[in-house]
């Protein structure tokens, strides 16, 4: 996890390939910005194995927000 000017990153490669999420990457593209980006379920799922609670809680907290995007 790291954080550039405000902006958490996380680096999606791991040598465990239940953690690696590298596959999973899809690219959306905002204001001519190509992003690269997980599902919802995948996020929580990564999280739930990495042990950051707290943004697993987010995710379920917003899931039908989440859900109403098509990403």
């Amino acid at each position: 996890l790291l954080d550039i000017d405000g902006v958490q990153i996380e680096i999606l490669a791991h040598d465990n390939p239940e953690l690696s999420m590298i596959s999973e990457i899809k690219i959306i593209e905002i204001e001519d910005i190509k992003i690269p980006i997980i599902s919802y379920e995948n996020a929580k799922k990564f999280y739930k194995m990495i042990g950051i609670e707290n943004k697993v809680k987010l995710i379920e907290e917003h899931i039908e927000l989440l859900k109403s995007f098509d990403i």
